[in-house]
């Protein structure tokens, strides 16, 4: 088990913040690992909320069951169970300029070769930089949506503003082998 953790401040009141984090669209831009929603019982993040969101580890089509523990404006936290068991906590309290945001992950192993293999993959992701990318990302998206419409249409898209599900997900993805029943 191991945790990463990473702070920004966002250019946004913590209302704000939690709106980005707890929005599907938004959520899909700036986390970590790209990810598709496949069932959310609510339009958005919401304390009590359930989701089921897959992507792509270590060259592996992996599902994670997401319940959110909470969700209000100083604090998101989220309990992951799939091939690794993740806890997931965003504090957010006003600043001077906006929002103070402290971001943990948390990865618990499971058992098993290709479960390690997976675990590794996002301890590296994690190690390498992967949620301060997603921080600043998050501050790209919270900024995007606070420009006027104006502003909106004279900016080009940059390469790292592709959303992480763009892609269908599955590309570089090996489709884990049939379960045999005994």
């Amino acid at each position: 088990m191991r945790t990463w953790r990473a702070q920004t401040t966002v250019p946004a009141p913590p209302g704000e913040v939690l709106e980005v984090l707890t929005h599907p669209d938004a959520l899909a831009r700036w986390s970590p690992v790209g990810f598709e929603i496949e069932e959310l019982n609510s339009t958005r993040l919401r304390s009590g909320t359930r989701a089921r969101v897959a992507g792509c580890l270590a060259g592996r089509r992996v599902k994670f069951d997401v319940d959110v523990m909470q969700a209000d404006p100083e604090r998101l936290l989220l309990h992951a169970r799939g091939p690794v068991g993740m806890d997931v906590e965003y504090t957010i309290a006003p600043a001077p300029h906006g929002s103070a945001v402290d971001a943990a992950i948390t990865v618990r192993g499971q058992r098993g070769v290709a479960k390690a293999m997976i675990a590794r993959a996002l301890h590296l992701l994690l190690a390498v930089g992967g949620l301060e990318v997603a921080l600043a990302r998050l501050v790209r998206e919270v900024e995007h949506r606070n420009r006027r419409p104006r502003e909106r249409r004279r900016q080009r898209p940059t390469p790292g503003d592709r959303p992480a599900a763009a892609t269908d997900g599955r590309r570089g993805c090996r489709r884990s082998p049939s379960r045999r029943s005994s």
